[in-house]
Order: structure tokens, then C-alpha cells, then sequence
């Protein structure tokens, strides 16, 4: 009866608890992992800075490896948008879509909350259907990520690499569950109060989606595959820059994985967590676990500076956008209540 009258009822007081505590220990944890890879690099600043060598050739190249991930990731967005008959143009996902990107360098992946409401408020876009659609980059990603990865610790084995158990194990385990997913439903949690709840039902969904839609399954599966040919060039050249030449087949462990951390993430742009995983990964595949750090940090550093300049514009443009229509909005419905 205490809903009658207005009064919260003691379960949503303590879902709203539970809520707060979760969102304060994801930015007390966010914190230290960004804060141990800060105090890591200033740590071995010496080591760092006796492998830089970076050059003019390093840094474009980089650059245009960031922006073309950008292009290949905005289609893949695209090719789901249109599924949904939503009429966005390519230039302009791609503005919000960088804008998304900057935006959740800051607390509570606010350029994702910002990009949902801009799609809601410019092309209709219900908040429901935007996780169902996603849902299915998800299933392809994991999927890949198990196979690319198993085929990476056999070859990097093969080559004369040392062979992880581990990792092999994590890749295995994502394959199956891949393949589990599409046979059988998965279910859905009831309530999708924390991130891990909204990720499964995301996930579950996708498979729904594969299995009444292989042929966009497929069209999102090669533009996940042209992004990661972008982020394994990417790679190669931060490698270079810090004078590390592993074998190449790493990078079919390294690419897939930090790509996964995009979308499981709890620190903003995945900072401190994606350097540790490359810094892991060459560990584990028999190299210097320096060499994985600092060349992330390279990596790191130019997205950074991209995002700081083209990804602050972009978000002004959006905010402007999104208001914009949220003002005309207002204005339809008045003059229809009329």
C-alpha cells in the first residue's frame, strides 16, 4: 500500500542503495586501475623512454589507423541502423559516433547515454531497440575473439612462441558459449539494474537477432573483421615505436581482446585495463611484459589527442543537434494538444 500514497517501498529503496554502492565502487575501482597504470609508466619511465622511438611516420600512421576504425566502426552501426529503416546518414553517425567515443572517457559512459538520447531525439530510436541491435555486434565479437585467439596460440605455438594455457582456455570458453547461445536461447535477466544484467540480455538478444537475420549477421561480421585489420596496423606501428618486434601472430590475441574491452569495460575508455591486457598477452605469448605497456601507452596517447580536438567537436555539435530537436519535439506536441 505504501506505493498508493507516494511511499517508496523498502525493495526500490534498496534497489537505489544497491545502485549507489555499485556505481561508487566501479569509480573507486576505475580509479585505481587508471591510477596503477599512471604510477606503472612513471615507475619505469627510464625503460620507457630508452625503447622510445617514435617518428613523424609512427604518429600519422597511427592517426589514420584510428580514424579509419572510426569509419569501418560508424558502418557497422549503419548497416544495423538502416535494418531498423533509421535514416541517419553516414557522416552524421560518424560525428555522433566520435562524439560517443570522447564523451565516455568521463563517469558513467556518458557518451553513450548521450548518444542513445540524440538517437531518440533526432530519429525516434527507442532505448529497447538500440541494446537489441547491439546486441548482435556483441555475439560476433566474442565469438571471433575465441576464434581468432585460438588460432593465434596455435600459430604463435608453431612458430616457436610459448603456448598460454590460459588464454586458450578463455578463447575456448567464449567459442562455446557462442556456439551454446545460438543453439539454445539464453536467458534473460528480469531485472537490468547492473551492467553485467543489461550486457547478457544484450547478448542474448543478439543471438535472437543471428538467427532471423544471418545475412546482417554476416555484413556485421566482415566490417568486424575490416576493424580489426585497422586495429592490428594500428598495433604494429605502436610496436615499432617502442622497438618491439614480436611475431605477428600476436596480434590475433591482442586485436580481438582489447576490442572486447570496448564494450565489458567499467573504466572510462577502457584506460589502464586495455594496456594491462596487451602488457598479459605478450607476457603470456613469451615476451617482455614492458613492451605490451608502453606500446598501448603509445596507442593510448595519440587517441587521446584525436579525441581531446575532433572528438570535443563533434560532441558540441550533437548536444546542439540533439537540443535542437528536443525543442522542436516539444513544440509538434503542444501544437497537437491544441
Amino acid at each position: 500500500m505504501k506505493e498508493e500514497y507516494g511511499i517508496e517501498s523498502d525493495s526500490i529503496k534498496t534497489d537505489d542503495r544497491g545502485k549507489k554502492i555499485r556505481a561508487v565502487a566501479g569509480y573507486v575501482l576505475g580509479i585505481i586501475v587508471i591510477g596503477g597504470l599512471v604510477y606503472y609508466v612513471m615507475e619505469n619511465r627510464d625503460a620507457f623512454k630508452s625503447v622510445l622511438d617514435i617518428s613523424r611516420g609512427h604518429i600519422l600512421g597511427i592517426g589514420a589507423g584510428v580514424f579509419f576504425y572510426w569509419l569501418v566502426s560508424s558502418a557497422q552501426t549503419l548497416v544495423l541502423f538502416r535494418e531498423e529503416n533509421i535514416r541517419i546518414g553516414f557522416w552524421e553517425n560518424f560525428v555522433v559516433l566520435i562524439a560517443s567515443i570522447a564523451l565516455n572517457y568521463l563517469p558513467m559512459r556518458m557518451g553513450t547515454l548521450l548518444r542513445l538520447r540524440y538517437l531518440k531525439a533526432v530519429h525516434g530510436l527507442r532505448y529497447a531497440r538500440y541494446g537489441s541491435l547491439f546486441g548482435i555486434r556483441l555475439v560476433i565479437l566474442i565469438f571471433t575473439t575465441g576464434v581468432l585467439g585460438c588460432a593465434g596460440t596455435i600459430a604463435i605455438l608453431i612458430s616457436g612462441g610459448a603456448f598460454s594455457k590460459e588464454l586458450t582456455l578463455i578463447f575456448i570458453a567464449l567459442i562455446i558459449i557462442s556456439i551454446l547461445g545460438y543453439i539454445a536461447p539464453a536467458p534473460k535477466f528480469r531485472n537490468q539494474n547492473s551492467a553485467i544484467s543489461r550486457i547478457w540480455n544484450d547478448f542474448s538478444t543478439g543471438f535472437e537477432a543471428i538467427r532471423n537475420k544471418p545475412a546482417l549477421a554476416w555484413q556485421v561480421m566482415a566490417l568486424t573483421l575490416l576493424q580489426f585489420v585497422a586495429l592490428a596496423a594500428r598495433l604494429y606501428l605502436s610496436f615499432d615505436a617502442v622497438q618491439f618486434h614480436p611475431s605477428p601472430w600476436i596480434l590475433l590475441l591482442l586485436v580481438p581482446l582489447t576490442t572486447l574491452m570496448a564494450f565489458l569495460t567499467f573504466t572510462p575508455g577502457s584506460m589502464g585495463l586495455r594496456e594491462g591486457i596487451m602488457g598479459y598477452v605478450t607476457l603470456a605469448s613469451g615476451y617482455d611484459f614492458n613492451s605490451g605497456i608502453f606500446a598501448g601507452v603509445v596507442d593510448r596517447v595519440i587517441i587521446l589527442a584525436m579525441i581531446f580536438t575532433v572528438g570535443t567537436v563533434c560532441a558540441v555539435y550533437v548536444w546542439i543537434r540533439m537540443q535542437k530537436a528536443v525543442v522542436k519535439n516539444l513544440k509538434s506536441k503542444r501544437s497537437l494538444s491544441q
